[in-house]
């Protein structure tokens, strides 16, 4: 039988990057609809790009987010 280990893989980067790992409701207001925007934005724009660098994902995520603001 195979097992998905994703999510384990998921973890492990996520411990990689050194990232805090927060326990959200499936519904949140502090999302406002109008910022969802942002997070399509943020996929097109990493589009084809290799994560695998803290700082790069960072610099990119920064870009990205002033682009949106202008």
């Amino acid at each position: 039988m195979l097992h998905c280990t994703w999510h384990e893989n998921v973890r492990e980067k996520l411990r990689e990057f050194e990232w805090e790992i927060v326990s959200h409701p499936s519904y949140s207001s502090n999302v406002a609809l109008q910022d969802c925007y942002l997070f399509r934005a943020l996929q097109l724009f990493s589009a084809g790009e290799k994560l695998d660098d803290i700082e790069f994902v960072r610099n990119n995520v920064e870009k990205c987010f002033s682009l949106a603001m202008v």
